[in-house]
């Protein structure tokens, strides 16, 4: 039933990402060592949830009144204090160097009378 299909998912999925991906994908393509993949995973993970509760506890010291602004300023924390976050702690990776140009270059493409 439908459980059976939660838990294949699970399963697949913990297979997929805890061994065939970092051994073949990350080892054999990407040339590295596939235990720096798990390295990198836990330091993702816990910039995330870092990024999560200050964004989170900012969220929560605000409270208004009006539901209907309070749902909008929450919004507009949920997606820019997360992005200030990974550009403050990312901005000298050659990761969003790389993003960051990529994203230039796609609205310039959009956008044709920007130089």
């Amino acid at each position: 039933g439908l459980a059976g299909v939660f838990m294949g998912t699970i399963s697949s999925n913990l297979i997929t990402h805890l061994y065939t991906y970092p051994k073949y994908v990350y080892g054999n393509i990407l040339k590295q060592n596939y235990k720096q993949y798990f390295k990198d995973n836990i330091k993702y993970l816990i910039i995330t949830l870092l990024i999560a509760f200050v964004t989170y506890q900012i969220s929560d010291f605000i409270n208004l009144d009006n539901a209907m602004i309070d749902l909008v300023i929450n919004i507009l924390l949920a997606i820019s204090v997360p992005g200030v976050l990974v550009v403050v702690l990312f901005y000298k990776t050659e990761e969003l160097k790389y993003y960051l140009k990529l994203l230039y270059e796609t609205i310039r493409r959009k956008i044709k009378w920007i130089k």
